[in-house]
């Protein structure tokens, strides 16, 4: 008697081993299996190398949200070229799936824009940023002629409500702009409540407009501007408070 309990206890232990052996092998095996984002994410990181021949870094990864108006819903990869720190986006549509598109070039194009516009005009604290949409990708190199510019944006975020001398600045910027020639300009500005959060709508601006300012923070006022020529209190007249 006393054999076989001793016998039947080891046959126990073994068996309790064996299933926590299997346990953690099951769940080690599921630890490494990629997840279908996995897979995307990497699928478009060698689409954007292998179509402009660099190595670029992941800055962030938005998977398309599904299920309601999926024609417009996108993945969105955005990379980073560490050397220029140009930040760029590849995207994948729901309803277009394995076809990506990047806005690369354009990237390229606003980092060669950088010094377009004197920002330190503007004496309140801000982020700011130019962008350009090109037509051609062909010719880098001539990226910023006026045949080749679809629309110049200019993207700025300041703390603190607006006021006359800080219009009056955001207008000599405005000025700059139309200065450049361009034949489609367009002043995009929020007064907020500051944070670093708006840094990041301003550096991804393409990618994170269609979410709108309110998704970063607190907005105070905005000021949208596509028309040319316009005197300052035509300008003005764009200021538009945002409600809460």
């Amino acid at each position: 008697m006393k054999n076989w309990l001793m016998r039947n206890t080891r046959m126990r232990r073994i068996l309790w081993l064996l299933l926590s052996m299997a346990l953690c092998l099951g769940g080690c095996n599921m630890s490494n299996k990629k997840t279908e984002n996995d897979l995307k994410r990497e699928e478009m990181l060698i689409y954007a190398a292998t179509k402009y021949g660099k190595e670029f870094e992941i800055y962030d990864f938005e998977p398309a949200v599904r299920g309601f108006n999926d024609g417009m819903n996108v993945t969105v990869l955005t990379l980073i070229e560490k050397d220029r720190g140009i930040i760029f986006n590849v995207q994948e549509s729901v309803s277009n799936p394995d076809v990506f598109y990047d806005n690369f070039v354009d990237a390229i194009a606003s980092y060669k824009a950088k010094d377009l516009i004197d920002f330190s005009v503007i004496k309140t604290e801000n982020f700011a940023k130019t962008y350009i949409e090109v037509i051609s990708e062909e010719d880098l190199e001539d990226a910023l002629s006026k045949g080749n510019v679809f629309q110049a944006i200019v993207v700025i975020c300041v703390k603190g409500k607006s006021n006359e001398e800080l219009l009056s600045q955001l207008y000599d910027v405005y000025t700059q702009l139309q200065d450049t020639g361009y034949k489609s300009c367009y002043l995009d500005v929020a007064f907020t409540a500051g944070g670093e959060k708006f840094a990041e709508f301003v550096n991804n601006h393409a990618h994170n407009y269609v979410k709108g300012w309110e998704k970063f923070g607190e907005v105070y006022e905005t000021l949208n501007v596509q028309e040319k020529g316009l005197a300052i209190d035509e300008f003005v007249k764009h200021l538009k408070e945002r409600k809460k």
